[in-house]
Parts: structure tokens; sequence; C-alpha cells
């Protein structure tokens, strides 16, 4: 810097112009200051080139062939997938330890509300019956094939679940039954009760009933047959045993009362009969399905069959279509 300094200062001074003369005319002194150039106190690191490899030696060629210079490949970069394809989550697993925890849970609580039911009713079932009142229990009874009833030389034997068979009702102890004894026997609904009759050539045909063991024989009426019993075992209906060529009527019996009713006893005209026969108990006993031949005497010939239903309580009868 100072050197530059003098150097300028010098050569204006030399720059002076002298007169030829005398006269001396002075010329003022310039001097020019060059502004300090300002040195940067901030060194920059550059670093250093990386070093090329120096390239392979020359592979000798064969005379007569060509040098093949073979260009350097780039390695391959891994591909990056892009940050906004949406990744696949895995599927959260059913939480099935605790479904099974659960339904434990459930099958506990249900045994033991049971017991705790069952606990209680006993305790107030005992109560009850401390106060004397009677617990109402029913209980199954065992179900037994009911007894089987035949008729074996006018006699009717009874055979029992074992297959072993008994006599109860003799014919030597009824005369009117004759030789031919009782044709036709029926059991009750509840197994308890016993209907059979005797018919012609019996001396007195007649319909009876009496107990599953033959006990307590009664008599309902002579020349009667068919009985039906009531599903509850307090009636039979029957009909009355007469020739072919007159009416032939529906009765039922009560074995309660004794009593006995004709239900078809008005239910034609005249010069016209029927002879019916009774089918089956219907309504809780209030009613029988039955069915009949209609004979009119102008022309017996021509029989008309029909079906019909008798109201137990009016004994009105209905002829079906």
């Amino acid at each position: 810097m100072q050197e530059n300094d003098q150097q300028a200062s010098g050569t204006t001074q030399d720059r002076t112009p002298q007169s030829s003369g005398d006269v001396s005319v002075p010329v003022p002194e310039t001097t020019t200051q060059i502004p300090p150039t300002q040195e940067t106190s901030a060194e920059v690191n550059i670093p250093p080139a990386p070093q090329v490899p120096p390239p392979p030696p020359p592979i000798p060629q064969e005379p007569g062939t060509e040098a093949k210079t073979e260009l350097p490949t780039k390695p391959t970069e891994p591909v990056v997938p892009p940050s906004d394809v949406p990744t696949v989550s895995e599927k959260p697993k059913k939480p099935i330890f605790k479904i099974v925890i659960i339904t434990l849970v459930i099958i506990t609580l249900i045994i033991w509300g049971f017991v705790a039911y069952s606990y209680f009713r006993n305790k107030s079932l005992e109560k009850d019956l401390e106060k004397g009142e009677t617990a109402l229990v029913q209980t199954p009874t065992p179900t037994e094939a009911p007894p089987q009833f035949s008729i074996e030389n006018g006699n009717i034997i009874k055979i029992d679940s074992q297959g072993e068979s008994s006599l109860i009702v003799s014919k030597e102890n009824y005369e009117d039954t004759g030789i031919i004894g009782f044709t036709n026997v029926l059991l009750s609904p509840n197994y308890q009760k016993l209907c059979f009759w005797s018919l012609p050539p019996a001396l007195k045909p007649a319909l009876y009933y009496s107990n599953a063991d033959g006990g307590s024989v009664s008599k309902v009426r002579e020349r009667a047959k068919n009985c039906l019993w009531s599903t509850d075992n307090n009636m039979i209906a029957y009909i009355d045993d007469t020739a072919q060529d007159s009416p032939a009527n529906i009765y039922i019996y009560n074995l309660g009362t004794g009593e006995e009713t004709n239900l078809t006893e008005v239910s034609t005209p005249s010069a016209i009969y029927r002879r019916y026969s009774a089918e089956s108990w219907l309504d809780d006993e209030k009613s029988i399905s039955c069915s009949y031949d209609e004979i009119n005497t102008a022309s017996p010939e021509a029989i008309t069959k029909g079906s019909c239903k008798i109201d137990t309580l009016s004994g009105e009868v209905a002829d079906l279509q």
C-alpha cells in the first residue's frame, strides 16, 4: 500500500512542467490517495477435489482386433417408495379370549341363578308344609301296557302284561246267555271298567258292565249291543238289538245315576224308520257321531244311507251332508 502511494506521488512530481525561462510558476502538488482495500477476514474452506482413480492399464489387443472402450456403469440406487403411498396396516386380531371369558361368566351366572331359584322355592315349600298346607307335586306315573281281554268259549278272559291269562267272567254264572255265552267285550279308556254283551241265540241277550277284574257286574238292559265308552268313563252309548224290519235307536246310560236315555226315538216321520249306529263321542260327551240306514215301509228294498250328529243334552238329531 505504501509503495503504491510513493509511486503515485513520484509520478505526480515528475509530471510538474518546467519553464524554459526564468519565470517559475508554482504548481500545487496533488496527492492522489487510493483507499485501502478491505481485507476479508473470513476464510472459505474449499473441499479438496476428489481423486480420480487412475485408468486401468490397457488390455493388449490381438492384431486385427479393434479395441473396445467400456464405459463405467453407474451404480444403481435403491428405489425408495414415495412417502404419499398409503401403507397397508394389519387387521387387529379379534379378542377371542375375551369372548370366551364373557361366555363362561354368563353361563356361570345362569347356573347360579337356577340354583338360587331352586333353593328359595324349596324353602317356600317347606314353610307351606309347616303351616299345614298341601303342596301339589305331580309325579309321572310309569306307562304300562293296558291289559287285554278276549272271549273264549263264551267266557271273558283277561291277559296281563306278562302274557298270563285268567278267567274273570264265566258264562256259567249267567244262564240267560245260554250255550253261546258272551260275544263281545270292551275296555274303558281308563282301564277300570268293562262293557260286554250277549247275542241271540241266547235266551235273553243283554248288555252288562263291570270292573276290569270282573267284579261288580251290572246289567244295563236286555236286547242291547255295541256299547261305546265316553272319554270320561261315566257313560256308555249303545243300540237296541231288534229285528231288521224294525227301527234301531241309540241310547246312552249314565253309570253314576243308572239313567237310560233314548236319543233317536222320534227322529223319523211315519212310514219311514231308521236303524242307527253310534260311531264315536264328540265335544267332551256333548254329542255323538252316528250313521243310519233309512228304510221306507212302502219300498223296503230301497235303503238310504246317511250320517248324523246327536246332541246328547237336547236329543236333537242333525243329518250331515
